[in-house]
């Protein structure tokens, strides 16, 4: 609880001092001081919340091995891992004024968890197929 508390800390310290930049004469234009502040901010946060991820993520990976479901564990830490990829980056993008290519890379990140999931889709078809016959 106490690593949330401190990654909203530094969301909301970041967000104040981002604004109070921007809103200086030129303080809002691409290349600012208070864009600089909201990269550092977001790359701080990033840092907090990616070392917690890591001990989730063993955690997520031992209880699936365990059971036997270590590839369904382990796809969904990858597909978790491109979705959060996604919205931060495409966060950034529309932070930045570019709607196209936040929607640009929001479709990559859902091509890419298809093609995380297609052997998998492919083995349930199989599956199907064979209970079928």
């Amino acid at each position: 609880m106490s690593s949330l508390l401190q990654i909203c800390g530094v969301a909301l310290l970041a967000a104040f001092c981002a604004s109070l930049l921007k809103k200086l004469p030129g303080g809002g234009s691409p290349g600012s001081v208070g864009t600089a502040v909201s990269a550092v901010g977001l790359l701080l946060l990033l840092a907090l919340a990616f070392g917690r991820y890591r001990e989730a993520a063993e955690a997520v990976k031992n209880a699936s091995e365990g059971v036997g479901f270590g590839r369904y564990g382990e796809l969904m830490l990858k597909s978790l891992g491109v979705g959060l990829t996604v919205k931060v980056a495409s966060d950034v993008c529309r932070d930045c004024g570019e709607e196209a290519l936040a929607g640009g890379i929001e479709t990559a990140g859902k091509l890419e968890i298809l093609l995380l999931c297609l052997p998998f889709v492919t083995e349930l078809l199989t599956l199907a197929s064979g209970l079928l016959s």
